[in-house]
């Protein structure tokens, strides 16, 4: 008979302690075992009820949960947990024996930060398991960094110190890095927004042309956190992105376009996280050829992209995968796509779907697709500065608690057949 506390290791931190949620005692026990196997302080509950009694009780910093329970789901669970406290912050894995896009979605929107899906084999839960606790550890890190940078900011101000003309002088810096708004681009149009949650961004993004052929990369990278660190974070990815360099040995192979999801690997082992720094971040990174429409993408950790057509047709693009930087050797998937005239590609920042209004509620990619396409009669830079004030509305505030980004590519019809250059 097992009891709640199955085992303690003599230091408890948050990142060390699992809740194990399961109505089915043998699928809880071969749970149970396999953390025991990682070494992790491990405590378990039956159905949903229990687990918040349990959650609230210990704290753990990771909850694994079944999908499908008697009583409160996993998924209720989930999203009752974030409405406290003690559950805001916690690492939630569901277990499904689903894989289905919309089921995975639904998870996604209503707080679950990854997915199991059965059979599952123990390594499988190891990396999981593990990419929960290096967030964790990360998040602390990051929250430890930013409350010392605010306490140095703070008192500089006091002192009369220069910090804050140095910080506008950065953001732009930031601001000259971001590509120009309705620039051309073979046959595609360009527009994007930007507004931080502080001084300095944590989002980035850019086109990049890869040959004469009219492909070209683009990119929209989100990194962990916000605020110097993070803007710190986002200027080094975005510096060698565009650099030359990047684009002989990362971008491209033998002069042509490498694919999406080697370029996200070669960014993963370039930015990969030790004990001293973790610079993890989310990105969506594609190759498109600005004459024919033709892409590919990759997704690594990020929102998913959407294209929007003009008959109103939303289509999400991506296979999820996780951070940059977070898991040395991650593998990633490309998938393919392809633009007609008129159709829109729409790539975000999580600070579009996780907005929150003034009860707690997020916005949501549901809503924030609906928006999308109800308004795709705009131009591209009018449905863009539309959708950012429909997520700001959404807050009730001009203050973000993160930063928004958005950036719109349209494909347009080529009047003179010529490629033409960004302008």
């Amino acid at each position: 008979m097992m009891t709640k506390d199955v085992f303690r290791d003599t230091e408890n931190t948050a990142d060390q302690m699992i809740l194990i949620v399961d109505d089915n005692e043998s699928e809880r026990l071969r749970m149970v075992l396999l953390m025991q196997r990682l070494g992790l302080t491990t405590i378990y509950a039956s159905d949903g009820e229990e687990a918040l009694e349990m959650a609230k009780r210990y704290n753990p910093g990771i909850i694994i949960s079944d999908w499908y329970m008697p009583g409160m789901s996993g998924l209720e669970l989930c999203k009752a947990l974030r409405e406290t406290a003690y559950g805001a912050d916690v690492y939630f894995i569901l277990v499904t024996g689903e894989d289905r896009q919309q089921h995975l979605a639904k998870g996604l929107s209503e707080g679950a930060d990854d997915f199991l899906t059965k059979p599952y084999m123990a390594e499988e839960i190891n990396a999981r398991v593990t990419a929960g606790k290096r967030a964790l550890k990360s998040r602390t890190k990051l929250e430890s960094s930013n409350n010392d940078l605010r306490a140095q900011l703070e008192a500089s101000e006091k002192s009369g110190s220069r910090i804050k003309d140095n910080l506008a002088s950065a953001a732009k810096l930031q601001t000259r890095m971001l590509p120009p708004k309705n620039s051309v681009l073979g046959e595609f149009r360009l527009g994007h927004i930007a507004r931080t949650a502080e001084d300095l961004a944590g989002d980035v993004f850019g086109c990049i042309p890869l040959n004469e052929e009219g492909d070209i990369g683009f990119f929209h990278v989100d990194v962990v956190g916000h605020g110097v660190v993070a803007a710190l974070n986002s200027f080094s990815v975005a510096r060698l992105l565009f650099s030359a360099n990047a684009a002989k040995v990362i971008l491209t192979t033998n002069g042509k376009p490498s694919p999406a999801h080697t370029v996200v690997e070669r960014l993963n082992e370039y930015f990969k996280s030790d004990e001293e720094c973790d610079q993890y971040f989310t990105m969506v990174y594609g190759v498109l050829n600005s004459k024919t429409g033709e892409g590919q993408l990759c997704q690594a950790g990020h929102p998913h992209p959407l294209i929007i057509t003009p008959g109103g047709a939303a289509k999400r693009l991506g296979k999820g995968g996780l951070p940059v930087g977070l898991m040395e050797f991650s593998r990633y998937e490309s998938v393919n796509f392809s633009m007609e005239p008129g159709d829109r590609l729409f790539l975000y920042s999580d600070g579009a779907i996780e907005a929150e209004n003034k009860n707690g509620e997020q916005l949501g990619f549901l809503s924030l697709s609906r928006r999308a396409v109800t308004q795709r009669e705009l131009p591209l830079q009018d449905w863009l500065e539309n959708l950012e004030s429909y997520v700001v509305d959404w807050t009730g505030s001009e203050t973000m608690e993160d930063d928004l980004s958005m950036l719109g590519l349209e494909r347009i019809a080529s009047k003179s057949g010529k490629m033409a250059e960004i302008q």
